[in-house]
């Protein structure tokens, strides 16, 4: 029972000189918080054609998709898009679709809605 004792303290002893002769530290990243909310988004609409509405739109992490109306008269055109959150300029951005709708960059509803229509 004291030899039991005395190995338990023993590995307990070693495991800790382990520890305090080699630290490690593991950086955690916090999930990002982004702002998913109408404003936010069609501050990315920026083009010629300016933003009429935004139509639909849903955000995962740093990701989202937009179903937007742009342009006016004959101009007027339904567009999807995909946008990424820039956490340097904290606004969002329009990625490409032909980069990110291939693989699996996306997560699965942000790819269904942004990458499958017009």
């Amino acid at each position: 029972m004291v030899l039991r004792r005395i190995l338990v303290a023993a590995a307990l002893g070693v495991g800790l000189i382990g520890a305090v002769l080699n630290p490690h530290c593991e950086r955690g990243v916090m999930p990002i918080s982004t702002p998913c909310e109408a404003g936010a988004l069609s501050s990315a609409f920026r083009g010629p054609l300016a933003l009429v509405r935004l139509d639909n739109y849903g955000c995962q992490g740093p990701w989202a998709f937009a179903w937007a109306t742009i342009g006016h008269g004959t101009a007027q055109v339904g567009v999807t898009e995909v946008l990424r959150f820039d956490l340097t300029t904290s606004r969002w951005r329009f990625a490409s679709r032909a980069v990110v709708c291939v693989g699996s960059t996306l997560p699965a509803s942000i790819n269904r809605l942004g990458c499958h229509s017009n």
